[in-house]
């Protein structure tokens, strides 16, 4: 398989450090990675192409991840990963929703990887 077609991941992170890092981590893996510093930068970047996967954070000021996914499950079945630093707090509400995988903050960035390739194979095919 082409390293560089493994799949469009769109990034949602109010940090831009650990944006970055998730995105210098999924490229380097071959991934393409669109960026978005906001719940809703992320649902106008969602809306430019056919994506893979998502990976949001729960906790962002204006729309937060709950409100991303909800938006995203009205339209698509695409895997969701949230990343967050209020695992426990949000990880029952966020996982009440159809395909998403709660990843706890601070993260290695092999486990996002794992859990990168883990989604994308369980994603039905066309």
């Amino acid at each position: 398989m082409d390293r560089l077609n493994l799949g469009r991941i769109l990034l949602i992170d109010d940090d831009a450090g650990v944006l970055n890092a998730m995105k210098t981590r999924l490229e380097a893996a071959g991934y393409q990675c669109l960026v978005a510093h906001s719940g809703d930068e992320g649902l106008v970047q969602g809306s430019l192409g056919d994506l893979d996967l998502v990976i949001t954070d729960l906790q962002m000021p204006g729309l937060g991840g709950l409100g991303v996914i909800r938006m995203i499950r009205s339209l698509s079945d695409v895997p969701v990963i949230v990343v967050t630093g209020y695992a426990r707090q949000f990880r029952e509400e966020a996982e009440r929703c159809s395909g998403v995988t709660v990843l706890a903050k601070p993260f290695e960035s092999e486990a996002l990887l794992e859990l990168v390739e883990t989604e994308l194979a369980l994603r039905p095919t066309s």
